[in-house]
């Protein structure tokens, strides 16, 4: 059980964004992302969080670990309109913000890094993770990003199959959930209003600064196969590059990672 003082607030939440903004706060829900999958389009932008998910979603069909009252489980729903940069790159766009955010409120600004393409590490643990699910209609382009930040987590658990952290794991204490939200979205809409101007490239140099992977042998996992090789960072699409056996440098736009010798 989460701090009970730290619970999700609407209106504390509201009153600090800088954007004026649709805000649900719900106790329990299957899923942060799906709750906007019956939603019209005129909600956009609008904001979910939930205190528990009960089928929290990760990428691959894989499961999000959603205990109550401990984590930020928050989707943000939001339009893109005639943008002509490639929405796939969107996921490494918000783990930088998202990023960007955690070390403002907690510091450790050196050990925070991206792991291509969704998530966040503190040193070589699991911090925080994205989904972005997209719909197009004509020229607009609705985006549904789901982020999920361990914060007050830090019960010993079987049911997260990879080597995670915790913001209070990492600075000792416990944190506002709601301090955090609020620097969370604020950060991330700005960041998408660059995006919505200039792409991804804009963000590259960032990439590069935090990239976990880069210089590291890797292994790229496709539904199919799997891809072995150094990682040479991104291009300036969000492309994952990777430096094969054969010295040819190859671009991949899906998969997951891992470093080899490493379950991340």
């Amino acid at each position: 059980m989460g701090n009970i003082m730290s619970k999700l607030e609407e209106s504390a939440i509201k009153s600090g964004l800088s954007t004026d903004i649709d805000i649900i706060v719900l106790d329990k829900t299957e899923s942060t992302n799906d709750y906007f999958i019956d939603i019209g389009s005129s909600a956009a932008p609008s904001i979910c969080l939930a205190e528990q998910q009960l089928k929290g979603k990760g990428r691959s069909g894989r499961s999000w670990y959603s205990p109550y009252g401990s984590n930020i489980y928050l989707s943000l729903f939001y339009k893109f309109s005639n943008t002509p940069y490639k929405i796939s790159s969107l996921s490494l766009v918000i783990g930088l913000a998202v990023r960007e955010a955690i070390s403002r409120i907690c510091g450790n600004d050196d050990d925070l890094c991206v792991k291509w393409p969704n998530d966040i590490f503190y040193k070589d643990k699991k911090l925080a993770g994205i989904l972005v699910e997209s719909k197009t209609l004509g020229d607009e382009v609705y985006v549904t990003a789901g982020i999920g930040i361990n914060v007050n987590l830090d019960e010993d658990t079987n049911q997260i199959d990879n080597a995670w952290t915790s913001i209070k794991k990492m600075t000792g204490h416990e944190h506002d959930r709601n301090i955090l939200v609020i620097e969370v979205v604020n950060n991330i809409l700005s960041y998408y209003k660059e995006f919505e101007v200039k792409g991804f490239g804009a963000f590259m140099s960032k990439w590069l600064e935090k990239d976990l992977l880069q210089g590291k042998e890797i292994i790229l996992s496709q539904v199919s196969k799997e891809i072995e090789g150094k990682c040479e960072g991104v291009d300036d699409i969000g492309n994952l590059l990777i430096r094969m056996k054969d010295g040819s440098l190859q671009k991949f736009n899906y998969g997951d990672t891992t470093i080899l010798g490493f379950k991340t």
